[in-house]
């Protein structure tokens, strides 16, 4: 890659510490308590929601938990050493 192309890139990473990121991060646990609560009673009651609304609730939060698992590939981190990493 030459510098352009690696300049490029550098445009999506994101910030780890930014607000933007930390609104995600709190969404993503809100939706893990929510998984957490409804999940083990939807298994022990033997549920099914095939074809409602509760159904379209949980497909929309693994569509967020598959682009939170992407977005963390654009997200920059702190190494051991206190230094931001961003590449």
């Amino acid at each position: 890659m030459d510098s352009y192309e690696l300049k490029n890139l550098k445009d999506f990473i994101i910030f780890p510490n930014s607000n933007a990121r930390r609104r995600w991060d709190i969404l993503i646990i809100l939706l893990v308590i929510f998984n957490v609560v409804m999940l083990p009673m939807e298994i022990g009651l033997d549920l099914d929601f095939t074809g409602s609304f509760r159904y379209n609730i949980e497909l929309f939060i693994d569509i967020i938990f598959a682009l939170d698992i992407v977005l963390n590939f654009f997200t920059g981190f702190i190494d051991d050493n206190n230094i931001l990493v961003m590449n």
